[in-house]
């Protein structure tokens, strides 16, 4: 279920990225935050969550579409 939820949190993720035009920001977004990685550093206050310009995926719709697929699949045996 987990795993599930997971992945579909991470489908909605991509889809909100190009939906919102921001493919180029996510990249630079990535590529700091792996950069702060290897530098033992904090990536700073602009890739935080309380930055109001970041893009949030609501995990309780993730989960909800994992139970709603798992459901399915129990009941028509997949």
């Amino acid at each position: 279920m987990l795993v599930v939820t997971v992945l579909a949190a991470g489908v909605m993720a991509v889809i909100l990225i190009v939906w919102k035009r921001r493919i180029g920001q996510t990249a630079r977004n990535l590529l700091h935050m792996l950069a702060s990685m290897f530098t033992l550093h904090l990536p700073g206050p602009d890739l935080s969550l309380d930055n109001p310009d970041s893009l949030k995926v609501p995990f309780g719709v993730a989960v909800a579409v994992a139970v709603v697929l798992y459901t399915v699949r129990q009941a028509w045996g997949f």
